[in-house]
């Protein structure tokens, strides 16, 4: 991913509303993306292998899937793909075991504003990540490049002991590296060459760095050869050399070839001509290279023996120079022939040779090629039309003047610069085209190149001159002065370029490092720059006055600032700060500080390492004060602490109450179940009705006391499901039963439908019984007389679906939320008139999500209401601490939402 392509971020999610939140405060953050989003494991690969995220910002727990599975899937696929846990609730455990998985970070969402940040620093993460897979890919390309090359690649300490030897020395000098590495280097060196060697190759080496030699070399059998050695000093981090690593290869037969060839070409520069013999009858008996290589030959023997009418293009001027030199020598202009054909002019000296009795034996003669002639004059020609096409169209102004200063030439690229005509600028005196500074500057420079006579390296300065307009232009003269015979100067020649867009880059840049540094003076946060290879420190006034010092009130160095830090602190971070730099990561640290009070603040440390231009090597980040924030963390830690110990004290407390409420309530119900039954004597009408009145009240007390000692258990994490295979349906119809009596009471029709097919299921009975129990409770509860109670239970996929719809009083729509909190009804005359304490739903939502269920309820005030809950066929086993999550996530989403098939009463 560029800068210019939008981040492309794969969400899991099933909450419309949090996905709509998450993407607002991305885009708020000013990071440009795509998204795909996945509720389903299908779903999730399809995003990862067709959408390919760069990022992956996923929930804790779906419906349908979980945000562990998908972290299990996303590092199968690219280890490399960040990953981040953004949940509504996660436990400490939770977030360990996320992050142990190979999370890259996770993020509640009451705190979504820190997710942009995440993702930022997930992505950088990334990068770092890829750009170092790269390098220690490049490192190990390298170091196999180096162990297979041909050649031999050693290196030695600085006592000349071998450390390394690659497989090219062993092919070379017939040593395997065990029997070379720990050796000294002189065994593979002529006994003669080698203090030679030390003397005049090894401390110049040492003094620049490298050095290359030719030099006799040994193998391990003892024979001689010559090889060409190339030599680099080897430094540590600080500059300091420890060893030499030297390059070698056998280069024997090239100096021998050399050596043969040398004698070649001084028997060429003898004789630059071709030189050739004829005898009588016009056949070749002797030519030399120059001749062969004139015609085209590589050899002589393909030349020896053949006519002289053969090098030449017609026969007829092979007769006329065989009639000529009967006659005499002559010299004349031919027509040759090469090898492949092709001809070429020649001009012919030639002579007879006679023998002792003044005999002609024999003719020779001096060939010259003139095509080599003719191709250096158009040559000639082209190199001066080039030249002065290139002095016409480049951009650069080309000049002379004599030492007067009047110009005496200028190409067209003065008119360019300056708005003159070359006629126009020909003639004119350098001091008409500046003012009086710039033109004493440039008599300055002239005047120095004139003192190194009569030779001159050139002189090279920036003036400001002005153009024809008057406008002054800034420009860059180079120039150098021409001496004559006698180191007499006798004109100036050299090119001026126009360097206005240069300047004013500098200007720019001058302006904006004085913009950076005001910026930083300003800046809220403490800045910090630490040079790497000068080992400089930089603190900027903020970060001086942030620890209570006046800005710059001492150096600052590493060491110093360490001493800074609290020693807890300085033991664990300046050990990864280096680690750090040294690896060139980002880092972010949250330390004490002490400062000029000797109070301790805290600190937050964030810095990263850079590779500039200029090829030096920088860590810079910043500093700021968290100490306020620290406070703040630290009074919600010990309240949040202080409210856990009394929601422990609580639920310990009801849990333990359990048999001092109970046990005179059963009481209470058992008597009064006695009395009613007239077995201790018969009781009157007004009797009876007190006693009922007191027998029902004891059962609805004992049901709040039951509910609420339920709810501390689950809590306090005192329940355990009790997993058995049953059939739903019995049990639904067994519940059926059970309240009819109270549906007769106000002449309410309760009707069931069920699926036959749907089969036995796994979960705790009880806890199943009970669910279904408070769900028609409380619908017969808020139906009035004559009211209708539905149930339909339905298989679908590996869940059981239950509805039951009443034809009550219904829950406004702002109430529907609030109802499966522990406690509340919908209003405090509902109570009064309908009576409970509002933990019904509670624990029928609490016992759903023990069994990775969950509820909704569809409802509008007047209209009756609808409570739907899924079951799975199947336990999904959990930890405890699972169970104890907040209130809300045992809830159904609306994606659920189906209408239930019911029938109508």
């Amino acid at each position: 991913m560029t800068d210019s392509q939008d981040l492309k971020i794969l969400f899991v999610e099933d909450v419309p509303e949090d996905l709509e939140l998450a993407k607002r405060k991305i885009k708020s953050s000013g990071l440009e993306f795509e998204s795909f989003l996945a509720e389903k494991e299908d779903e999730f690969l399809k995003g990862l292998y067709e959408f390919k995220p760069d990022i992956i910002i996923s929930d804790y727990m779906l419906p349908e899937f979980d945000g562990m599975r998908a972290l299990e899937l996303a590092l199968t696929y690219n280890i490399n793909i960040p990953f981040i846990i953004l949940t509504g609730s996660m436990n400490e455990e939770i977030a360990v075991e996320a992050m142990k998985a190979g999370a890259t970070d996770y993020i509640l969402k009451e705190r979504i504003s820190r997710l942009p940040f995440a993702i930022r620093e997930a992505i950088d993460v990334k990068k770092a990540l890829v750009e170092k897979k790269i390098a220690l890919n490049a490192l190990k390309s390298m170091s196999e490049i180096v162990q297979q090359s041909p050649f031999s690649v050693i290196s030695t300490n600085l006592e000349g002991i071998i450390t390394s030897w690659n497989k090219g020395a062993e092919r070379i000098f017939g040593y395997t590296s065990e029997e070379a590495l720990g050796r000294n280097v002189s065994i593979l060196y002529h006994k003669n060459d080698f203090d030679v060697l030390q003397n005049y190759v090894i401390e110049p080496l040492l003094a620049k760095g490298y050095n290359q030699v030719q030099v006799r070399l040994l193998r391990k059998g003892g024979e001689l050869f010559i090889g060409s050695l190339s030599l680099w000093v080897v430094k540590d981090g600080a500059g300091n050399p420890i060893g030499m690593v030297g390059y070698t290869y056998d280069i024997t037969k090239e100096v021998e070839a050399e050596n043969e060839l040398r004698i070649k070409d001084q028997a060429i520069e003898s004789d630059i001509d071709g030189i050739v013999l004829v005898d009588l009858n016009g056949n070749l008996t002797y030519a030399n290279s120059a001749a062969c290589s004139m015609w085209g030959y590589a050899d002589k023997e393909e030349v020896i023996g053949k006519k002289i009418t053969d090098f030449l293009a017609s026969d007829e001027d092979g007769e006329r120079i065989l009639n000529e030199l009967k006659e005499h020598a002559f010299k004349s202009e031919f027509k040759a022939v090469r090898k492949d054909g092709s001809e070429f002019p020649v001009w012919l000296s030639a002579s007879r040779i006679r023998d002792s009795d003044g005999k002609i034996v024999s003719y020779m003669g001096s060939l010259v090629d003139y095509t080599e002639k003719k191709k250096a004059e158009d040559a000639l020609e082209t190199s001066e039309q080039m030249y002065r096409l290139l002095a016409e169209n480049t951009l650069d102004c080309i000049w002379s003047m004599d030492m007067n200063l009047n110009f005496t030439y200028g190409n067209h690229a003065v008119y360019n610069i300056l708005g003159y005509l070359p006629e126009e600028w020909i003639g004119s005196n350098l001091k008409d085209h500046c003012d009086e500074e710039n033109f004493n500057k440039m008599k300055e420079y002239i005047g120095i190149g004139m003192q190194k006579a009569p030779i001159s390296e050139g002189i090279r300065f920036q003036v400001d001159v002005l153009n024809k307009e008057g406008h002054s232009v800034p420009v860059e003269i180079i120039g150098k002065l021409i001496f004559d015979e006698n180191g007499a100067p006798v004109c100036l020649q050299g090119t001026t370029r126009d360097v206005t867009k240069r300047v004013e880059a500098e200007n720019a840049l001058k302006e904006s490092e004085e913009r950076l540094e005001l910026a930083l003076r300003v800046s809220e946060h403490g800045f910090w720059v630490w040079d790497l290879d000068q080992n400089d420190f930089y603190f900027n006034p903020k970060a001086y006055t942030m620890l209570g010092y006046e800005d710059n009130e001492f150096p600052m160095s590493i060491d110093v600032w360490s001493n800074m830090m609290h020693p807890d602190d300085r033991k664990q971070v300046i050990p990864e700060i280096i680690n750090c730099v040294n690896k060139r990561k980002p880092f972010s640290f949250e330390i004490r500080m002490t400062g000029k009070s000797s109070d301790w603040i805290w600190v937050l440390v964030k810095g990263n390492t850079f590779n500039l231009k200029s090829k030096k090597h920088w860590a810079i980040g910043t500093l700021v004060d968290i100490t306020e924030r620290k406070k703040t963390e630290e009074q919600m830690l010990l309240a949040r602490i202080a409210a856990e110990e009394a929601n422990r004290c609580k639920n310990e407390l009801l849990a333990n109450m359990n048999h001092e409420l109970r046990t005179p309530l059963n009481s209470i119900i058992g008597f009064s179940d006695v009395l009613l039954t007239g077995s201790l004597g018969q009781v009157s009408a007004e009797q009876e009705k007190y006693l009922r009145l007191m027998n029902n009240e004891g059962h609805r007390l004992l049901s709040l006391i039951n509910h609420v000692l339920d709810l501390s258990k689950i809590e306090s994490d005192g329940i355990t499901l009790n997993f058995s295979n049953f059939d739903p349906v019995l049990v639904a119809e067994n519940v059926m039963e059970s309240t009819e009596m109270l549906a007769k009471k106000k002449n309410i029709r309760a009707s069931m439908s069920t699926d036959r097919n749907i089969g036995t299921i796994t979960a705790d009975v009880d806890k199943f019984r009970e669910i279904l129990y408070n769900l028609i409770e409380n619908a017969l509860k808020f139906t009035p007389q004559s009211g209708n109670i539905v149930v339909v239970m339905n298989r679908k996929d590996e869940e059981i679906e239950v509805s039951v719809q009443d034809t009550g009083i219904g829950i406004a729509e702002e109430d529907r939320e609030r109802i499966f909190d522990a406690f509340v009804q919908v209003d405090g005359s509902t109570t009064r008139r309908y009576g409970g304490a509002g933990l019904g739903l509670v624990l029928v939502r609490e016992y759903l999500k023990m069994h990775n269920g969950c509820i909704r309820v569809e409802s509008e005030a007047g209209k009756g209401s609808k409570f739907i809950f899924k079951i799975p066929v199947y336990p999904v086993r959990k930890e405890k601490s699972e169970y104890k999550t907040p209130m809300k996530r045992g809830i159904c989403r609306p994606k659920y939402q189906q209408q239930s098939q019911s029938p109508k009463p």
